[in-house]
């Protein structure tokens, strides 16, 4: 998963950049920071969500960004809720939040660092990333946030 090598890549990274300044400083540490700031409560959260297979229905924060808030209102605490309004909400997306779900625009997948594309892409899986998990387009479109986020 490319997602996945990304948050390793950058986490190596950081530890690298910040060692000599941060004396005790780990890959550990430095991994569960990146994770946290993508959106997600620990690493191993992280490499669970971004596999495509979540055991818990927590999928972190990854497909949000505070600067998308005021293009939230259609916001799930369920599944089935989220796919009803989907089907009646052509125009819109539907997105994980930690354990609920949103339906969202083209504008806010722009704002999350998705290119015209890989929205283009969604729209002919069914505008539905909730059912992609463990597919390259699932993992397209993580790597796509995760570099987007930091």
């Amino acid at each position: 998963m490319r997602a996945i090598n990304e948050l390793k890549i950058k986490a190596k990274k950081k530890l690298k950049s910040e060692q000599s300044a941060t004396e005790g400083l780990t890959l550990t540490d430095c991994q569960q920071s990146l994770a946290q700031k993508a959106g997600f409560s620990h690493w191993h959260h992280a490499l669970e969500v971004l596999s495509g297979e979540p055991r818990n229905s927590d999928c972190g924060k990854l497909w949000h960004h505070p600067s998308c808030d005021v293009l939230l209102n259609l916001w799930f605490a369920n599944y089935e809720e989220a796919h009803a309004a989907l089907t009646k909400n052509l125009d819109k997306f539907l997105l994980p939040y930690k354990t609920q779900f949103v339906l969202v625009t083209e504008e806010y997948l722009t704002l999350i660092g998705l290119t015209p594309q890989l929205q283009t892409e969604l729209r002919n899986h069914g505008a539905d990333l909730t059912r992609l998990g463990n597919t390259r387009l699932w993992d397209d479109i993580a790597l796509r946030c995760i570099r987007h986020k930091l």
